[in-house]
């Protein structure tokens, strides 16, 4: 039966801290399917297999590239899949293909890792008994200011993702909900900050920052 090993890199970028597992999965797989080719050339250095057969997969794949992936899959013994950070299928490519390889009979099997997702909930402070994940805030327009509205009325803590250039911008957006939050800024790395507060507090705080974030909103 062919195999699927959905596996998580480091959330900071630091490749030092990848887990030998991964190395040991991507030097044994007889297929790479990564987001970005940067990202996965390095990852295919580090483990001593640089000319192994690789598939992109990322928000520019049509659902014939999926396909086309899906195929290859079930004509080798095992593939790995890898995000550019953190674990895969979680707000990033692509859970469709886990799906579709379900579907066909592929064995699908995790080599678990870090998420910013999880590690920015555990420095919050906020309840974390119950959460709800919602994604990255829409761009623009009364979609983007329902997504706002929807959690300030919230009752549960809420968190969601944001672009790196977007990080003043989106608290701006957000200023008149009357919440604490908490911001975990590049996180595992040296330079990694979590700023819990008020709002309009948090931006004074974090004027000229351009790096990932995670905010988590209390309920």
């Amino acid at each position: 039966m062919p195999k699927l090993i959905v596996a998580a890199l480091p959330i900071d970028g630091q490749w030092k801290k990848i887990d030998p597992r991964v190395i040991e999965t991507v030097q044994g797989c007889d297929l790479l399917i990564a987001e970005e080719r940067k990202t996965a050339k390095r990852l295919l250095a580090v483990s001593g297999c640089p000319d192994k057969p690789l598939e992109l997969l990322n928000e520019h794949s049509s659902d014939s590239n999926r396909a086309e992936i899906v195929k290859k899959i079930k004509e080798v013994c095992c593939t790995a899949l890898v995000s550019d950070a953190g674990t895969p299928c979680i707000a990033d490519p692509d859970y469709r293909l886990v799906d579709q390889c379900i579907k066909d009979g592929v064995e699908v099997l995790s080599l678990p890792g870090a998420s910013s997702i999880t590690a920015a909930l555990s420095v919050s402070g906020f309840p974390s008994d119950r959460f709800i994940f919602l994604g990255f805030p829409p761009k623009k327009g009364e979609t983007r200011r329902r997504f706002f509205t929807n959690l300030e009325n919230s009752r549960i803590t809420s968190i969601f993702l944001e672009r790196p250039y977007a990080l003043k911008r989106t608290l701006e957006d957000m200023v008149h909900i009357r919440k604490d939050i908490s911001v975990s800024i590049d996180i595992g790395s040296e330079n990694a900050v979590n700023i819990r507060g008020h709002i309009a507090s948090i931006l004074k705080q974090i004027e000229g920052r351009k790096a990932a974030f995670v905010v988590v909103v209390s309920p």
